[in-house]
C-alpha cells in the first residue's frame, strides 16, 4: 500500500573468530506480498561476530539509491529492524550511523528482542542487554522512529509491527 518494500537479512562469511554475519539484500524493491510473506517465513539467525551498525548503514544505502532512481517512490523512507540488538564488530560507530540516517530522511523503528541476552553487568561494563536497549532506544529516538520490546507471550511480531507505524 505504501511502496516497495526490501528486505534485509543476515550471511555468514569466514571461520572462527574471523567469521562475520554481514547483510545481504534477500527481496529487493517488491510490492509482491506472497513473495515477501515466503522470503520472511524462511529466515533464521545466521552465524558469525554481528556487524549491525554496519548492517543498518548498508540498508539505507541501498534505501536511498532506490529512492533516488524512483522518482516516483513514496517520501517516506523507513527502516524496520526485528534485532536482539547486539553489535560486536561494525566499522561505523553509533553517533555517526545515527548523524547519517537522520541526514538522508531514513526513520528507524525496532523490534527488540532482548529477553535473551545475558543481564549480568561486569564492574565496568554494562550488562549486554541494557547495551542493547540503550542502543535500539538511540537509534530510534534518533531517527524519529520508535522501538518495541516484546516479551513472552505478546503477540507476533506482525501485529507489533502494526502497531509501530500506526
Amino acid at each position: 500500500q505504501h511502496g516497495p518494500v526490501s528486505v534485509f537479512n543476515f550471511r555468514s562469511e569466514g571461520i572462527g573468530r574471523a567469521s562475520r554475519a554481514l547483510p545481504q539484500v534477500g527481496v529487493e524493491w517488491s510490492q509482491d506480498e506472497t513473495l515477501l510473506d515466503r522470503y520472511i517465513d524462511h529466515i533464521y539467525v545466521q552465524g558469525g561476530q554481528t556487524t549491525l551498525l554496519d548492517a543498518i548503514h548498508f540498508m539505507a544505502d541501498e534505501l536511498n539509491a532506490k529512492v533516488d532512481a524512483d522518482k516516483n517512490a513514496f517520501g517516506g523512507k523507513v527502516i524496520i529492524v526485528v534485532t536482539d540488538g547486539e553489535d560486536r564488530v561494525s566499522t561505523i560507530n553509533e553517533k555517526n550511523l545515527i548523524k547519517v540516517l537522520r541526514e538522508s530522511g531514513v526513520t528507524v523503528y525496532a523490534v527488540g528482542l532482548v529477553s535473551d541476552l545475558d543481564s549480568d553487568r561486569g564492574l565496568i561494563r554494562k550488562a549486554p542487554r541494557d547495551t542493547a536497549i540503550d542502543f535500539l532506544k538511540s537509534l530510534t529516538k534518533g531517527t524519529g522512529g520508535g522501538v518495541i520490546f516484546p516479551k513472552g507471550d505478546q503477540p507476533a511480531i506482525d501485529a507489533l509491527l502494526g502497531g509501530l507505524l500506526h
